[in-house]
């Protein structure tokens, strides 16, 4: 049965991570260096198989007061664990609610990932407008939001 630990820094080295979200940390000069300083400003946890091997890391960042910023990197093991991972993401973006007092979280995701689109949606997220040329490869990307 997958678990889940505390994000470690050196788990970013160690995720073997699905083509497209290597394609979004392409699109971010030093994207690593960047969520490991995002999972110190929030929260952010590793889920791991029985083999010790990264599912995903994600966390939420907090913005500003009672306002924070969803995120997930995934691994190729996410499809063989993919009800665990949806639950995991589930219960961290609930214990963030309890945690920090949110109002809102936000999250952004690649527009042309309609799997993660409809991932969000079902965890309750709403779309609320494009973010054009957001990232510094051009890429347009849609602000998601779950209002509390």
């Amino acid at each position: 049965m997958p678990s889940l630990m505390p994000f470690r820094k050196e788990d970013l080295h160690k995720i073997n991570l699905r083509p497209f979200d290597e394609q979004v940390t392409m699109g971010v000069p030093n994207a690593l260096e960047m969520i490991a300083r995002q999972a110190e400003n929030g929260m952010a946890y590793t889920g791991i198989d029985d083999n010790g091997e990264i599912i995903a890391i994600g966390g939420v960042t907090m913005l500003w007061e009672k306002v924070g910023s969803g995120w997930v990197m995934t691994s190729d093991l996410l499809l063989k664990h993919k009800t665990w991972t949806h639950r995991a993401i589930k219960n961290i973006l609930d214990l963030a609610i309890t945690k920090h007092n949110l109002h809102r979280i936000e999250s952004i995701i690649l527009e042309d990932h309609i799997v993660s689109q409809a991932w969000a949606e079902r965890l309750g997220f709403e779309r609320e407008g494009l973010l054009r040329k957001y990232d510094s490869k051009k890429n347009d990307y849609w602000l998601y939001s779950r209002i509390i």
